[in-house]
């Protein structure tokens, strides 16, 4: 028996990744597969897809600002307890721990140490806050800590969609620790929209961390007569709803305070000709970008900033405009560069999603092969 656990989000959040590593399993497994996740959760999986044979276990999820607190660790702990009894988990079933942040991680290290579990834990958060903390070891609650624990653990394992960020962990996590690490792509196989008419849009789509220095620069430095048009996803408090000094007129903004449901990010998309990535050189060191994934999943070029992830990315071949700065960038999307170049970009997409997906599924047949 296989039991995906998502603990941490409750709703539309990091339904495509979570889907993604579920379909796998059944692609890869003729095991029983058992998604345990807060019911809402369990409703976008189903909207985005999932194989018939799959098992839905509805649980009452913590708010997510638990996942990093020490003092809540007992709360996972009693949930997992729970989950071992009812699914009637043994030593030769196995769990993926779809989102692991610290207090997840403990409590679950705690869980499959007791009852000797094979263990893969999703890194998302872990990785990348390790870095953010590297003058912080002395702390017994730091990102590093928590991750080496699972290098200690003789049944935990970890998994990362962070395949270019092999050499950022050498000498920083310990030696078991690495070698229990397994890069995976982000997986990208869901797309149902593969809209084949955005050749000549000139619609730029923005969403994520869009409210920030990059994008504001970017827009003061372009030149209205290239012909572009921008449409703007924005998550905001309720305080912040008004955009107006923020943003220039001509702007197309849908904001709310609340997640985008995946059938009207869907419907945004297909409008979508590029896909903006907001983001500076120093963003996405060990984690993927869900507007990435979403960039190669939706077969959309992209326009970027160049770093590590981007590199990596386009090292099959360039998947869209990127430069080294705001103004090398602006001055690239001239309206006949886009023209003939687009083709290019979406055919090096589609090829390194089809090489993405078939060295997940090789991957994840070795990873069920361990103890």
């Amino acid at each position: 028996m296989i039991v995906c656990v998502e603990l941490q989000f409750d709703g539309e959040n990091h339904e495509d990744c979570n889907s993604g590593i579920i379909r796998l399993l059944c692609e890869s497994s003729g095991e029983e597969i058992y998604v345990v996740a807060g019911s809402l959760h369990i409703a976008a999986l189903k909207k985005v897809g999932i194989p018939e044979r799959v098992n839905f276990v509805p649980e009452d999820i913590p708010p997510w600002r638990y996942a990093e607190q020490e003092d809540k660790e007992e709360i996972y702990h009693a949930l997992l307890i729970k989950m071992v009894n009812e699914l009637h988990i043994t030593s030769h079933d196995k769990l993926f721990i779809l989102s692991s942040p610290k207090a997840i991680t403990t409590a679950v290290l705690k869980i499959v140490n007791f009852y000797r579990i094979s263990c893969f834990f999703i890194e998302h958060a872990n990785l990348d806050g390790m870095l953010r903390e590297q003058f912080e070891d002395h702390l017994q609650y730091s990102y590093k800590n928590i991750i080496n624990k699972i290098g200690e653990s003789e049944y935990a394992k970890i998994l990362t969609y962070s395949p270019y960020a092999k050499d950022k962990v050498k000498g920083t996590l310990s030696d078991n620790t690495r070698h229990k690490m397994y890069f995976i792509n982000h997986p990208v196989d869901d797309c149902r929209e593969k809209d084949k008419e955005s050749y000549g849009n000139r619609t730029i789509g923005v969403y994520g961390a869009c409210v920030n220095e990059i994008f504001r620069e970017m827009l003061k430095k372009m030149d209205l007569n290239k012909g572009y048009d921008f449409l703007v996803l924005r998550r905001a408090s309720i305080d912040r709803l008004d955009y107006k000094y923020i943003f220039p007129d001509g702007i197309e903004m849908h904001q709310r305070t609340g997640m985008f449901s995946y059938e009207e990010r869907l419907e945004y998309i297909k409008r979508m000709g590029w896909i903006l990535m907001p983001y500076d050189q120093t963003m996405y060191r060990v984690s993927m970008s869900g507007i990435l994934a979403d960039a190669i999943r939706y077969e959309r070029p992209i326009i970027a900033l160049n770093s590590p992830i981007i590199e990596w990315y386009n090292k099959q071949g360039p998947i869209g405009i990127v430069a080294e700065n705001i103004e090398e960038l602006v001055n690239k999307l001239e309206p006949g560069f886009l023209n003939t170049k687009y083709i290019h970009f979406i055919n090096n997409i589609k090829t390194l999603k089809d090489n993405m997906m078939k060295e997940n599924r090789k991957l994840m047949r070795e990873i069920l092969s361990l103890r």
